[in-house]
């Protein structure tokens, strides 16, 4: 969509005390966040030199604002998008960098003297490679070596941020330093430690520390299941998790485990990124850690596909390859990274939602985050707080003995032994704007944010679980690395029921989860986590378990099967009905144009806690069809635009789409006629099924068969008139079944062709260290503040409707920043 430019001589520069200004070389930018912030304190120990560096450059997407509009109506189940799921290729189509730009860097990297060793299919990296002194020419930098002291190594790093042609589309590159390690959320304790805790407890007079099934009570195998899915017949058939790992495994530590928790061996694919040669390395307890919870929720795991990349490596190269794989609708990462967050990673979290990926990240073990701290590039903390992936908590868990039934859980933080800052994480974020999904909850009582994203969102078991590692030791494992696994394997569960009624996957599930807490149900889908806290020395009065949401233990954790139908909205019909008066008969008769076939469920309700006695003097419901559909197809057609106003000569993409939505028969050879406005000029056309063919202003679409409750979909990218007015398109439906309800076999949408009134904008400081305020009048549209170091590269970096007041949070970063607002039509 065009931008118009709503300030060009309002710039407001924050410029540090005694900060050096360094004339850019002409033609340059410098890209800003490479060198981590202990390089300023440290003194160089020389030049790095490598006969081989790998590096990922990443590029921008294009459309984001289509891209967060698209992403909304996926999760919203009142859109006509909702759960209509892009393929890779699809995305790429619509939001990946062009076909131009991504050669335009691979030809900038070759004729630097780097080479191209990737290539990925959104087009959003370039993985390369060379020498270092070949680096340090393309990106104008120079490699030194650092001592770091207090984790006693040695590192790389550049003296600066790289440095880029100005007309190159490139956001980023990985790869520059081998300072900022990934590293596990997890806790290990030896099973003699765990066996002391015991022997301390029952000296002291108190319960054991755990009651699972495991050796000293840990947790272990069905434990899991008997505390969140009692009884449920799912299994996780038919669907495979993903796990992101930076570390290998042994396979005979996964088939121990099996064998003790009493699992038939589920098969297991390792995808090998950036020349991991798979052998386990001191972090393979989270590896196995990871399978093993897997495992546990999910006995009957079509697979689990482990995705491991040595430790440095670029995580967007492990993220894009699980993205554009799109094989797992359940993806867990145990893992944290330093150096804040990153606008191409986040790019890699919406492609996932958009293809109905649920992706679930621990937040982290050590308590709450201080204000300003899960941001901070130097500190451990991405991507705890993307407001685009499910982050998880951890809790304590209590059962019955032998793990048979769950009692309790209060939040898990071990401060009790000691250990300050070892704990659930929370906080709330400095960087990402409250989601939509998130604002329907209160944050007073939980002392969270109200205009930044609070994390976590949900929470599992994160203490006391039993796993095998390293070459058959046996250990106790407690961190949020626990948690998000087995979230991920409860969310197979999900999917596999989801499949069961051939619907799509619950995909990115945080504003369904929200929805729920915010709901009349809640208690009754959540077990509200309301004891404990994940305080400590450095945030001793944040953040404590509440009602409801809190900052320790998100919404919760699952209560059973009811989240699951809730989730899936099953039954799909369910009739509260109290016992009518005599003589104890009711009829109940489906109007026309309900969905009056298909399966339908009677739910009869016993509240009578005793499970005895007869039911006698009843009653009965008869459930007649009003407008039986028989043999008959119910063909329907929804048609959107991309933009209700756009500009003369602008692109709008106009949304097709036809479902199948009854009867007991296949529609056959389905067609579908659309007729482009007047003016227009068709530039492209994506179907996700069938074929299209062109005549003058008609579009025919072949779609061919659809079966029940199937759908096809067809996107139309037109360039407007060049002239104001409105254009109309519309389409038409038609298949050989006989279809009793053309209601909705035609559709049409309108899009205003128009230049706006010019917005007014004013601005002013309004106190000191840097405050002030941008008043926007004269539109109603969504307004976008972009920052820039040299009026040339433009960063959005808040997005709001006028008129509102905004101070930017990283406005100390900066020697100096500019600052604008643009909105679109």
């Amino acid at each position: 969509m065009n931008k118009r430019l709503l300030m060009i001589g309002l710039g407001l520069v924050l410029a540090l005390p005694g900060a050096a200004l360094r004339a850019a070389d002409a033609g340059l930018v410098q890209l800003s966040g490479h060198v981590p912030a202990i390089v300023s304190r440290l003194q160089s120990q020389g030049h790095f030199v490598a006969t081989n560096l790998n590096l990922a450059i990443g590029l921008p997407l294009r459309n984001e604002e289509a891209l967060t509009n698209l992403l909304h109506q996926i999760s919203d189940p009142a859109s006509a998008r909702y759960h209509q799921y892009l393929t890779p290729r699809q995305f790429a189509e619509q939001f990946g960098p062009t076909e131009q730009d991504y050669q335009a860097v691979a030809d900038f990297a070759r004729q630097n003297g780097l080479k191209v060793t990737g290539t990925h299919a959104n087009r959003m990296l370039l993985d390369v490679s060379g020498p270092s002194e070949k680096i340090e020419q393309t990106f104008h930098i120079t490699f030194n070596t650092y001592h770091d002291s207090i984790h006693a190594r040695d590192f790389f790093a550049p003296d600066r941020d790289p440095s880029v042609p100005s007309g190159l589309k490139i956001q980023d590159v990985s790869g520059l330093e081998n300072y900022r390690l990934a590293r596990p959320n997890l806790i290990t304790k030896s099973l003699t430690t765990i066996s002391n805790q015991v022997s301390a407890a029952k000296a002291a007079g108190k319960a054991a520390p755990y009651n699972g099934s495991g050796a000293f009570g840990l947790y272990l195998g069905n434990d899991f299941r008997n505390a969140y899915v009692p009884g449920s017949a799912l299994n996780g058939s038919g669907q495979a998790v993903a796990l992101l790992e930076f570390d290998g495994y042994f396979q005979s530590d996964i088939l121990e485990y099996e064998q003790i928790a009493g699992r038939t061996n589920i098969p297991l694919q390792n995808v090998y990124v950036d020349g991991f040669n798979g052998f386990p390395g001191f972090d393979d307890v989270e590896v196995s850690l990871d399978i093993e919870m897997a495992v546990a929720m999910d006995p009957a795991l079509a697979q689990i596909i482990v995705y491991e990349a040595p430790n440095p490596s670029p995580q967007n190269d492990i993220l894009n390859k699980i993205a554009t794989d799109n094989l797992a609708r359940q993806i867990s990462c145990s893992w944290t990274w330093p150096g804040g967050p990153s606008a191409t990673t986040d790019r890699i979290f919406q492609e996932m939602a958009l293809q109905g990926q649920s992706f679930f990240t621990s937040a982290g073990d050590s308590d709450a985050f201080p204000a300003g701290s899960v941001d901070n590039p130097a500190l451990q903390g991405a991507p705890a707080d993307s407001p685009y992936v499910t982050s998880v908590g951890g809790t304590t868990l209590t059962m019955t003995p032998n793990g048979g039934a769950r009692i309790s859980e209060t939040v898990w933080n071990y401060d009790i032994y000691g250990l300050d800052g070892t704990g659930s994480s929370g906080g709330s974020s400095t960087n990402y704007p409250i989601p939509y999904w998130q604002t329907n909850v209160n944050m007073t009582l939980c002392q969270g944010s109200a205009t930044f994203r609070n994390f976590p969102d949900v929470a599992l078991t994160g203490d006391g679980v039993f796993v095998v590692c390293e070459g058959g030791v046996e250990t106790g494992e407690a961190g949020t690395s626990c948690a998000a696994p087995l979230w991920a394997g409860f969310t197979a569960l999900i999917n596999q029921l989801e499949t069961n009624y051939n619907r799509a996957p619950i995909g990115f599930i945080n504003p369904a989860l929200y929805a729920l807490g915010n709901s009349n149900i809640y208690s009754s889908v959540f077990n509200d986590i309301t004891t404990g806290s994940n305080t400590w020395s450095q945030s001793p009065n944040l953040y404590y378990a509440v009602s409801n949401y809190d900052l320790c233990s998100g919404l919760g954790t699952p209560n059973g099967t009811n989240l699951i139908n809730a989730l899936v909205g099953e039954p799909p019909f369910v009739f509260k009905q109290s016992a009518p008066q005599a003589p104890y008969g009711a009829t109940m008769s489906a109007l026309n144009g309900s969905s009056a076939n298909g399966a339908w469920t009677l739910f009869v309700q016993d509240d009578v806690q005793l499970n005895s006695g007869v039911i006698s003097n009843g009653w009965m419901i008869t459930v007649t069809l009003g407008s039986p559909l028989g043999a008959d197809a119910d063909v329907g057609l929804t048609l959107n635009a991309s933009a209700a106003s756009v500009y003369p000569g602008s692109n709008v993409v106009f949304y097709l789409t036809v479902t199948n939505y009854g009867g007991l028969s296949t529609a056959t050879n389905v067609v579908v006629a659309d007729t482009l406005p007047t003016g227009v000029s068709l530039l492209s056309s994506n179907v996700s099924l069938g074929s299209v063919t062109r005549s003058g202003a008609l579009v025919n679409w072949s779609v061919g068969t659809l079966i029940t409750n199937a759908g096809a979909s067809l996107a139309l990218t037109v360039a407007s008139p060049t002239t104001a007015g409105s254009i109309i398109d519309s389409a038409t439906v038609q298949s050989e079944t006989p279809d009793p309800n053309p209601a909705d076999a035609a559709a049409s949408v309108t899009v205003n062709v128009a230049v706006p009134t010019p917005a007014q904008i004013a601005g002013a400081y309004t106190g000191g260290n840097g405050a002030f305020t941008l008043t926007i009048t004269g539109t109603t549209n969504s307004e976008i503040i972009q920052a820039s170091t040299n009026l040339m590269n433009w960063v959005p970096i808040y997005t709001n409707l006028a008129p509102y007041s905004f101070t930017d949070p990283k406005k100390t970063n900066f020697p100096y920043r500019f600052y604008r607002a643009v909105t679109g039509p």
